[in-house]
């Protein structure tokens, strides 16, 4: 199934990541199923590679996951920081949060189908509201994570349950975060890897010959997978790579 892409913002509604809406056309395709299922939706730079079964039964006892990405107060997080969203949650809903809001990325989303029929008709106000706040340049939610954390909000929801299963992970040069017990989660993002791990691992999944299909050591398999994709850290092969093309792209742009 194709859902369509509706949610689109208006030309110069943000410098980036306008795309990310399109979320939003996805819980309201979810929201209109009848029966009872729990849904998970994840950014197509995250891997799988543990199992799941506890991860779904925490999304049917809290009827949501929320994973903090641990912003801190004061830095811009894609237009806003953690301070200007509180203003915005109060402007818009008349309460003002005690404490600046946890800012919870949008990387991943898992719900219920009940829960799920509550927080679409609040995510569509919002995103309603946020382009009448476009059009007339006051603040509004830059990207699907903040409108996903105001409306977490307003359901009640402001803890985390969701970091003992996934992870965002940086294994560029600048900045890395990983950690040994990295290799133990069940989901790993890994925005880093767009230019690099991910075109490694598609030339193995796109031969069917590979050692993607015929090694059968499930954790050598695992490990491979993680060892190519930086997890927890990039090889220093990896790192020359990466340099070497920075490198290069800044010398051809002079």
């Amino acid at each position: 199934m194709v859902v369509p892409r509706q949610h689109v913002p208006p030309s110069g509604y943000y410098r980036s990541w306008n795309n990310q809406f399109y979320i939003l056309d996805i819980l309201q395709r979810m929201s209109s199923e009848t029966d009872d299922r729990r849904y998970l939706v994840l950014d197509s730079d995250c891997l799988c590679l543990r199992p799941l079964d506890e991860m779904f039964e925490t999304i049917e006892h809290n009827g949501a996951l929320l994973y903090d990405t641990g912003e801190l107060p004061g830095r811009d997080i894609n237009g806003l920081t953690r301070e200007q969203l509180g203003c915005l949650f109060a402007e818009m809903s008349g309460k003002t949060p005690p404490t600046p809001p946890i800012y919870f990325g949008g990387e991943i989303v898992g719900i219920t189908s009940g829960f799920l029929r509550r927080l679409y008709p609040l995510a569509e106000s919002a995103w309603q509201e946020s382009l009448r706040r476009h059009s007339t340049n006051q603040l509004k939610f830059n990207e699907e994570a903040h409108l996903l954390t105001y409306v977490y909000f307003l359901l009640g929801l402001t803890s985390d349950n969701a970091s003992r299963y996934i992870k965002r992970l940086w294994t560029g040069i600048h900045f890395r975060n990983g950690q040994d017990d990295d290799r133990n989660l069940p989901i790993i993002h890994v925005p880093g890897e767009k230019r690099f791990g991910f075109l490694e691992l598609y030339a193995a999944v796109a031969n069917p010959e590979s050692w993607f299909y015929h090694e059968t050591n499930r954790a050598l398999w695992v490990a491979r997978i993680q060892k190519i994709m930086s997890i927890p850290r990039p090889t220093l092969r990896k790192l020359l790579c990466e340099f070497s093309t920075y490198a290069m792209a800044r010398l051809t742009a002079k």
